[in-house]
Parts: structure tokens; C-alpha cells; sequence
């Protein structure tokens, strides 16, 4: 599959048609080893967001026995836009998982911060994946 690159309508800039969707972000390595909340998209100044999906890509996995678990949201808990859950079979190096959409998206205005909450590690030595936001501005 290849990805193209697009431009917004809205003229906010560009990002990466996905499946048909837009990617919003630029995605960072995210250590899978450590329960802890990590920002992975902040909706720009003057924007707003419709959050529709975020896909986990594991970028490099050693001996990982149990996938982390893990939510994604906007308020405290960070789970909000989804409930925190297993990783299932995201446990080596070339692996999607996908949350599942549900039929639901969220609004996110400007200055939210969508974080992935990982609140259970992985099990095993080492391991870095890297979220896709998808969306659409508003």
C-alpha cells in the first residue's frame, strides 16, 4: 500500500491519506515498556477536530510475551475517546492494531491534547510503536 500525500481543503496544511483518511499527525516512538500517557496529537490554534481513528504501529519489539494495554482520550484518564484495552498482537516489529471506531468519533478544539495512555506495559524486553491519528478539521 502506499500512502499519498494530500493537501486540506481548509489550507491547515498537509498530512497522509490512510485508508481515506487524513493523518493528522507526525508520529514520535513511543516506548510500550512504560505505563505512562504520552501526547500524540495537539489540534492547532483555530482548529477543530473530528478524532475518527488511531492506528498503532510497532516499530521494533524484543521477546515481547504480552501486548501493553492501552486508551486514548482528551480528559483525565486519557481513555475517553477509547477505553483502555489489550494490544492484541502487537507484539513484534511490523504489527498494526487498530482501535476500534465504533461508529463514533470525538471533537477535539483547539489546545486538546490527544494522548495514547498506555495503562499496562508490554511484557518482555523492549518495545516502540508509533500512533496514526486520523481525522478531519471542521
Amino acid at each position: 500500500m502506499s500512502l499519498k500525500l494530500l493537501k486540506r481543503t481548509t489550507g491547515r496544511g498537509y498530512g497522509t491519506a490512510v485508508s481515506g483518511l487524513l493523518r493528522l499527525n507526525t508520529p514520535a516512538s513511543i516506548d510500550a515498556k512504560v505505563a505512562v500517557a504520552t501526547t500524540i496529537f495537539t489540534v492547532p490554534a483555530g482548529s477543530t477536530m473530528v478524532i475518527t481513528g488511531v492506528r498503532l504501529r510497532c516499530t521494533a519489539a524484543v521477546a515481547i510475551t504480552v501486548a501493553a494495554e492501552a486508551g486514548v482520550g482528551i480528559a483525565a484518564g486519557f481513555d475517553d475517546i477509547w477505553a483502555s484495552q489489550p494490544l492484541y498482537g502487537l507484539t513484534a516489529s511490523g504489527k498494526v492494531f487498530e482501535f476500534p471506531l465504533g461508529g463514533s468519533g470525538v471533537i477535539a478544539t483547539a489546545g486538546d491534547e490527544v494522548k495514547l495512555g498506555i495503562d499496562v506495559a508490554a511484557t518482555g524486553t523492549s518495545q516502540t510503536v508509533e500512533a496514526d491519528v486520523m481525522g478531519y478539521e471542521v
